[in-house]
C-alpha cells in the first residue's frame, strides 16, 4: 500500500512553493499555516541527509536571522526614544539691590493696630453744664413768675435752690431764689423761687403758661419792688 503524498502548497504572503511540514517560507520568512499533517494526517518522513532535511535547516537559519534583524531594529528604535538629550534650564535669580557703603536700608514701620472696642479706653464722662441760677437785679423793679415760696428756716435754703434747679432742668429761663424780706412788695419770711424778669405784667402773664406746662401749676405773676 502506497503512502499518501501530501500536496504541495504556496506561501500566502509571496506565493512561493513550500514543502509539506515547512513552517516558514524560505523566500520571505513568513510563518506558514499548519498543514494537514498537523490535523493528524500521515506525514512523510524525511530521509537522513535528504533534501528535505537540508531545506528545514535552511529555513531554521533564515528564521533565526530574521529574528536577529527584528531584535536589532527594535533595540535601535528603543535607543532613539531614550537617547533624547535635554538641556537644563538656567536658573534665574531675582535681582538684588545693593546698598552703598555707609547707608542703611530704611525700615518700614509696621502699621499700628487699631484697638478693638474692648481695648479702647472708656470715654471721659461729659461734664454736665451747671444749673446756674440768677440773682434779682439790684435796685431794680419788674415783674416775675413766682414758682414756689419756701419758709425761711435752717436747711430750707437748700430746698429752695433744689426747686430752682429743677425748674432750669424743665427748660425755664432766668430762674433764681430771692429773700422776700428785702423787697417791699413781698411778705417777709420766705425764700421765693422765681423765673424771669419782665418789664410789665402782660409779658409775665404770657410766660406763665410755659411755667405751668413745666409742672409748676401753682405759679403766679408778681411785681418785685425793692
Amino acid at each position: 500500500m502506497n503512502a499518501v503524498q501530501p500536496l504541495e502548497r504556496e506561501c500566502p504572503d509571496c506565493g512561493a512553493a513550500t514543502n509539506p511540514g515547512q513552517e516558514y517560507c524560505l523566500e520571505c520568512g513568513h510563518r506558514l499555516p499548519a498543514d494537514a499533517g498537523a490535523a493528524g494526517l500521515p506525514r512523510r518522513r524525511l530521509a537522513p541527509g535528504g533534501p528535505g532535511v537540508a531545506l528545514l535547516a535552511t529555513a531554521a537559519v533564515a528564521l533565526i536571522a530574521a529574528s536577529a534583524v527584528s531584535a536589532v531594529r527594535l533595540s535601535d528604535n528603543e535607543g532613539e526614544s531614550t537617547l533624547i538629550a535635554t538641556s537644563p534650564q538656567p536658573e534665574v535669580l531675582p535681582p538684588t539691590e545693593t546698598v552703598p557703603a555707609g547707608e542703611s536700608v530704611p525700615r518700614t514701620a509696621p502699621p499700628e493696630a487699631t484697638p478693638t472696642a474692648s481695648q479702647q479706653p472708656p470715654a471721659a464722662p461729659t461734664a454736665r453744664s451747671p444749673r446756674r441760677l440768677i440773682a434779682w437785679p439790684k435796685a431794680g423793679s419788674g415783674w416775675t413768675i413766682v414758682l414756689a415760696s419756701v419758709p425761711v428756716a435752717p436747711g430750707n435754703r437748700a430746698v429752695a435752690v433744689r426747686q430752682a434747679r429743677d425748674a432750669v432742668d424743665q427748660g425755664l429761663r432766668q430762674v433764681g431764689v430771692l429773700t422776700s424780706a428785702r423787697f417791699s412788695s413781698l411778705h417777709p419770711g420766705y425764700l421765693v423761687v422765681f423765673s424771669g424778669v419782665y418789664a410789665n405784667r402782660s409779658a409775665a402773664e404770657q410766660a406763665l403758661s410755659r411755667a405751668k406746662a413745666a409742672g409748676f401749676s401753682a405759679g403766679y405773676t408778681r411785681e418785685i419792688v425793692p
